[in-house]
């Protein structure tokens, strides 16, 4: 498939020394897991690469997703300047012998609603490659290598004519093949990155346009056992069994009074002058009270007055007596 290419991935085990141009036959010596062990013949019969190959697809299609988010938390922390330190990345990426959810590494889940498509007028057989060597060189030249198909994952520094990419892509891939053992692995969590680059890059190039829909959601916390929520319901089924019972009792135990707010007319009618009147009336009931207002004559459809009195208490006092 002209969409799949195969990529060798080339591990040096031996360095000579950078003096030495060296130029020898080589052969397979053995198989170690995935990878060829290459050696030299003669007096280089050692080990000085190893070997695999991984295809990767670069075919570019477009389509309309669904993203879902389940997680409450940011995307993994990238690193900036000039330590390029790769752990969040790799677990974002994915590259690791224990796989992990979108959720704990911080990726949108796609979900597709339509048909795949070729994006119109791009070739993908090598554009993905083109972009990728046009772009990932830190400070090489690109008209020196651009057409060899082939680049260098290292840590290090890359030097002005070097064909080596960003020491933050090397890095990537490095620890990603210390971490896993697996050159299938980091060929795709930097190819994966890549592809990140290659989607901003082509994104400016499409004319698809289309509606988008966005709902959120907030999360709240509910009892994930049945204890607590058995000792909440009991907390709160007693607390409304006390003020039920309470409100009986109280109900059961006390009379209203016939007088009325009983407390505030005993605050109003105290004073210096029914003092003597309270004294001898403490035991009488309100119908003992009546009769004796009926005996001093006392109607309750006279007119009477607020009066304010000198020492700061009012008193309700009958017109009659207020003139006199």
């Amino acid at each position: 498939m002209p969409s799949t290419p195969m990529w060798m991935v080339i591990d040096a085990i031996y360095h000579p020394n950078k003096s030495q141009t060296l130029a020898m036959a080589l052969k397979t010596a053995r198989n170690d897991g995935p990878w060829a062990i290459v050696q030299g013949q003669g007096d280089w019969e050692t080990d000085l690469y190893r070997i695999t190959a991984c295809f990767i697809d670069n075919t570019a299609l477009t389509a309309t997703v669904g993203m879902h988010r389940s997680w409450e938390g940011l995307e993994p922390r990238m690193p900036h300047g000039g330590s390029n330190v790769t752990e969040a990345s790799r677990r974002q990426l994915g590259a690791s012998l224990t796989l992990e959810g979108f959720a704990s590494r911080g990726v949108l889940v796609l979900d597709s609603r339509s048909r795949q498509q070729s994006i119109d007028d791009i070739s993908t057989d090598e554009f993905l490659f083109n972009f990728i060597t046009a772009r990932l060189p830190g400070r090489a030249q690109d008209k020196l290598w651009k057409d060899e198909h082939s680049m260098e994952l290292s840590a290090r520094e890359a030097l002005l004519v070097s064909k080596n990419a960003h020491p933050y892509y090397g890095e990537l891939f490095q620890d990603n093949l210390s971490a896993t053992q697996s050159p299938a692995l980091a060929t795709q969590a930097i190819f994966t990155r890549f592809c990140q680059m290659f989607y901003y890059g082509v994104l400016g190039r499409t004319s698809n346009e289309t509606n988008a829909e966005a709902s959120f959601a907030s999360t709240a916390l509910m009892p994930t056992r049945w204890t607590g929520f058995t000792i909440a319901t009991i907390l709160i089924g007693t607390h409304l069994l006390i003020l039920l019972a309470t409100t009986v009792l109280y109900l059961h135990l006390t009379i209203g009074s016939l007088v009325g707010n009983c407390w505030q007319a005993i605050s109003q009618i105290i004073s210096e002058d029914t003092l003597p009147i309270l004294e001898q009336a403490h035991g009488m009931t309100d119908n003992d009270v009546r009769r004796w207002a009926q005996g001093q004559s006392l109607d309750v459809q006279r007119l009477h007055a607020l009066q304010h009195r000198p020492d700061g208490r009012t008193s309700l006092v009958s017109v009659e007596e207020k003139r006199d």
